[in-house]
């Protein structure tokens, strides 16, 4: 064994073959959460259209006040558009392929920091395995973790090699620069990277300087092309969103510094003690201080700090200091809570990047454990804490990764831990709405914590709708809107207002809605399907037809377009269209509800008697509630 793992492609190859067995279960999961927003219902994954790709915000047709600026990801997110549909198979295959590259580029980083073979191998797999990489690899749309953090190892390396080199050290480094730029340019977490650079050269110089200044001026210059690079993205990206972030107004500055000891403790235990893991996380500010929300997170974080300093310094390893301060630095983009809803500031995705220098540091204190050890007592002790923590690792990611397989399953988790998070309420009682399980839905609304919290209404409008009280819709949804107008500032918003307005009969409002949407961003799919399909129940064929002729176009995978069209064929007597398109319908979802029923109709109409019959046989299999006419 130890002559086969010897050979560092087949070491890597092996646990590229562990991650990808143990994860390859969610390969059956589906699209979830922000993946409808980022994937199902975004026009900028329809072309190739580079110019607005690198001119928009990647969330900018759901909300004004979003500035995601990750253009590299969107064509990631393209190009897989392009190969894979909407099967969330496939997307969720190469997921898991970014994940297993991001593991791989483990080895060559630490074998840079001079890391031995073994301990560089071992901190490969012990990353690989870590149950805190759950939601970037189980959740689609967290899949920009792992791409800024192969590019960000990636720029790390090249970097490291060019300080090495003596000729023509300036190769490596245009190419560690231009990956730093690609870095940038898929997630904002790579702005941590001029710090991670002086910070080595601070804990690493080339030679002993007894003078501080002539220290820091040697660790500062390596770094000020970086600097240079961050700043010119950071100038890109306002220019091309157009606004700042948006922070709470309802907290200060000094509100989040207080709250920082339990924020970064919480990413600390989570990484010690992978357990209750979630999308969904509340940890609310610190305000005011206590001894639970701020007192003992700081005495474990500072306890924390002086174990690593004080192993350091007994060790005489500069690289447990680097990689120690690795950890808090590469969450710096995080640290402004401000900029995140009260409460979301930590999310198991945010510590991916900082989750390297933990498996770094996880696999030197498993060799510094047995270091006094000798032999095969060695050898075992050492097997011993490996076997146990991939066993536990194991078995951390199969009994929580399936907590990402539906959107039930994502809030159904965060409502169970935090019953106080306000999202994890509402999005939990969105979705039993729309599984029909409206008690279910309504004690959940009326358990919320936050009663007067926003988009309450709005959900509160939607289950209305949907239990026949349009009335009560109707005021619930004009009080929200009334209470947060942004709602109709998106052209997201404006689709979902649109369709709870012609749920609730409101037809008129619902299409000058679909209407102002649809002259802006003519392939929003959400707004072209459901503006043909309010003009389909109002028999408006001729404005239904183009619509959803064009949400088929649209979206070729899904059957619903092709479903109505088919109805709208058959009224208006073209049955060898309407059989075409409720044909393609039933070959997209042969389980549809109604599909056969329709395809019947359309047979019969056509005089093909014993087929419409084995049509209308085959819906009373399927759903023998059908009330056949």
């Amino acid at each position: 064994m130890r002559r086969l793992f010897s050979h560092p492609s087949i070491g890597l190859l092996l646990i590229g073959v562990c991650v990808f067995a143990i994860y390859y279960a969610t390969a059956s999961f589906e699209f979830v959460w922000d993946d409808f927003s980022q994937i199902v219902d975004n026009p900028l994954l329809r072309s190739w259209n580079f110019k607005r790709v690198f001119l928009s915000d990647l969330w900018f047709h759901t909300a004004r006040d979003q500035v995601y600026y990750r253009p590299l990801f969107v064509l990631w997110s393209i190009l897989n558009f392009k190969i894979f549909g909407l099967k969330s198979s496939g997307w969720h295959l190469t997921t898991i392929l970014l994940h297993i590259s991001a593991t791989c580029m483990v080895f060559p980083t630490a074998r840079r920091l001079n890391m031995q073979y073994w301990p560089a191998l071992l901190a490969t797999l012990l990353f690989g395995l870590h149950p805190i990489h759950i939601e970037c690899v189980a959740w689609i749309s967290s899949g920009s973790d792992s791409m800024v953090t192969i590019l960000y190892l990636f720029a790390f390396i090249t970097y490291l090699k060019a300080r090495e080199q003596t000729h023509r050290p300036w190769a490596w480094q245009l190419v560690s620069y231009f990956g730093l730029a690609c870095a940038l340019l898929t997630k904002e977490m790579a702005v941590s990277f001029p710090a991670m650079v002086t910070i080595y050269e601070w804990l690493a110089p080339r030679e002993e300087l007894l003078r501080w200044y002539e220290r820091f001026r040697r660790s500062v210059v390596p770094a000020i092309p970086y600097l240079l690079i961050t700043a010119g993205y950071l100038v890109l990206r306002m220019l091309v969103l157009h606004r700042s972030t948006q922070l709470d107004s309802d907290y200060t500055n000094f509100d989040v510094i207080i709250s920082w000891p339990i924020v970064l403790f919480t990413y600390l235990r989570l990484l010690l003690f992978p357990k209750g893991l979630t999308g969904l996380y509340d940890i609310p500010y610190a305000t005011p201080p206590g001894f639970w929300n701020f007192g003992l997170p700081l005495v474990l974080l500072l306890l924390g700090v002086g174990l690593i300093w004080a192993w350091s310094r007994r060790s005489r390893d500069g690289l447990i200091g680097f990689l120690g301060l690795w950890m808090i630095v590469s969450l710096i983009p995080i640290l402004h809570l401000r900029a995140f809803a009260a409460g979301a500031a930590v999310r198991d995705r945010y510590v991916y990047l900082g989750s390297v220098a933990f498996a770094m540091l996880s696999a030197k204190a498993i060799l510094a454990v047995s270091e006094r050890l000798t032999g095969r007592l060695c050898v075992a002790v050492r097997s011993g804490i490996l076997a146990g923590l991939c066993i536990a690792y194991g078995m951390g990611i199969w009994t929580q990764q399936i907590f990402w397989a539906t959107d039930f399953m994502v809030f159904f988790r965060g409502y169970s831990l935090y019953p106080q998070n306000t999202d994890a309420a509402l999005n939990l009682a969105e979705d039993l709405i729309k599984m029909q399980q409206y008690a279910s839905a309504a004690a959940v609304l009326t358990r919320s914590s936050n009663q007067s919290s926003r988009y309450r209404n709005y959900v509160l409008a939607k289950l209305y709708a949907r239990v026949n009280k349009p009335e009560e819709a109707r005021h619930a949804l004009e009080t929200e809107l009334r209470a947060a107008p942004d709602l109709l500032q998106s052209n997201a918003g404006k689709t979902e207002v649109a369709i709870l307005f012609a749920e609730i009969g409101d037809s008129e409002r619902a299409l000058y809605l679909f209407g102002q949407v649809l002259q802006e961003e003519p392939d929003l799919y959400s707004a072209v399907y459901n503006c043909g399909y309010t003009y389909f129940l109002m028999k408006h064929d001729s404005e239904a037809e183009p619509l959803l002729l064009h949400a088929a176009e649209l979206m070729p995978s899904l059957p619903s377009p092709h479903f109505y069209l088919g109805q709208l064929y058959l009224r208006a007597g073209k049955t060898g269209l309407a059989e075409t398109h409720l044909r393609k319908a039933l070959s997209l979802n042969p389980d549809g509800y109604d599909y056969h029923y329709w395809l019947g109709r359309a047979l019969e109409a056509s005089g093909k008697t014993e087929q419409a019959q084995m049509e209308f046989s085959d819906e009373l299999k399927l759903h023998p509630k059908t009330q056949m006419q």
